[in-house]
């Protein structure tokens, strides 16, 4: 009976240690989210949440929180992976503007243009003046 509770709570221990790491904050804390060197300094990645949707699309959102004391605009955009290892090339991915107030946070979403998608990444950048 005590192997059995030890083995019970070292589960729900483990399950937790995973869940924790679901939801911490940094800088950039996927390889998949390429800032420029002007957003690492300004913004914060967090919040990512990633799923296979309606139809089988992978559905991507995280949260980008402006660290600075005005308001910021950047550009990203998403480039998607195919199952074969291949960057899908039509439609060809295009920058979209994000508004950051000062001290706050946006989410940034989007839903892949494919069913064959099976990875992606983001690319931010400075707004260009």
């Amino acid at each position: 009976m005590n192997k059995l509770f030890n083995l019970a709570v070292g589960g729900f221990s483990a399950l937790a240690l995973l869940a924790g790491f679901t939801g911490c904050a940094s800088t950039v804390p996927d390889k998949r989210i390429r800032p420029s060197g002007w957003i690492k300094k300004r913004f914060q990645f967090d919040r990512f949440n990633e799923r296979f949707g309606a139809g089988s699309r992978l559905e991507v959102e995280f949260r980008i929180t402006n660290k600075t004391k005005q308001l910021r605009i950047v550009e990203y955009r998403f480039e998607w992976r195919l199952k074969n290892g291949r960057w899908l090339k039509s439609p060809a991915p295009r920058w979209k503007t994000a508004f950051v107030r000062a001290n706050d946070g946006t989410y940034i979403s989007e839903d892949s243009p494919s069913t064959k998608v099976e990875n992606f990444r983001v690319k931010l950048r400075r707004e260009k003046e």
